[in-house]
Order: C-alpha cells, then structure tokens, then sequence
C-alpha cells in the first residue's frame, strides 16, 4: 500500500463544562466527521479551481440535536441554539504542526459563554458564516455526553484537524 493510500481526516474536539465558579462539570474528548460539503469544498480547491474560503472565515456553532454528514449550515437542520446572548465564535487564526509525517491545524481556546439558560447542546458545527444560513458546514461534532448549559456556565473547546 502507497502511503497516500492511508490519508484520511480526523478532527477532535477536547471540551470543558465549567459552571459559573469556573469549576469542572464535565470534559470530554469527541471526534469530528467531515461534512459532504466539506469534502466537496476541500476537494474543489485542491483539484477543480473553487475559490477558497478566506482563513478567518470560519466559525464554530452550537446545536440542540445530533448532526450527520449531510449537515449544510445554520438552519439547514434548524436546530442551532438561539437566544439568551448565544452567538457562533469566530475562529481566525490556526496553528499548523508537523508530527513525523502527520500534518495538524490547531485553533485556539474558543468559550462559549451562557447569559441565560440554553438548554442541551449536543453538536457542534464548524461553518463558515457569523450567522443566519452558512454556504459551507466543513465539519461537526456530536458529543458523546450532551451538556445542559444553565446561566452562567462556559463550555470551551479546544479543536483541531489532522491528516491522518
């Protein structure tokens, strides 16, 4: 088997559920699914002369329901959290790492933070939009243990994407 034979993408999402005195609740360690537009996008660029989309145009989302690849954005499933001061968090830089022969982007600490109660959150979704409809959902998460989020709590979440 060629090595390129054995590329593929793995994203992980290492989060924390930290109440209103900043103490644990919960953290856990959940795998990223790359969405079918998002290999559509990745590809397009790469291969068939889309444009690219900007660097700091990408936004992390909070979802009420789980998500699968046919996941297309804000409101496509209609179940983004609303309300109580939520609003998607902007990611515009990345770090890129090497490990041997792996490559690996990695983005900075990003915390939501609760002004009232938002109920569960149980994905998240990596888009390309401040809000309303996103045109590209890369990536999403479904976490292994939904958090019901109550005013004042933060949920962090450190992501990152490697080719593996």
């Amino acid at each position: 088997m060629a090595l390129l034979d054995s590329v593929g993408w793995r994203g992980v999402a290492h989060w924390k559920h930290l109440d209103s005195s900043q103490r644990l609740l919960a953290e856990g360690e959940d795998d990223n699914s790359l969405t079918l537009q998002g290999a559509q996008s990745i590809l397009g660029v790469y291969f068939n002369g889309v444009t690219q989309i900007a660097q700091n145009a990408w936004y992390l989302a909070l979802y009420t329901t789980t998500l699968d690849t046919g996941f297309a954005g804000a409101g496509a499933p209609n179940n983004e959290q609303s309300g109580s001061g939520y609003a998607r968090i902007n990611i515009p830089t990345w770090t890129l790492t090497q490990f041997g022969l792996l490559w690996r982007v990695n983005a900075p600490l990003v915390q939501f933070s609760a002004t009232g109660t938002w109920g569960t959150v149980t994905a998240l979704g990596f888009v390309n939009a401040s809000s309303g409809q996103a045109t590209n959902a890369l990536s999403f998460i479904n976490l292994s243990t939904p958090r019901s989020l109550l005013n004042g709590d933060f949920l962090q979440v450190l992501y990152s994407i490697q080719l593996t």
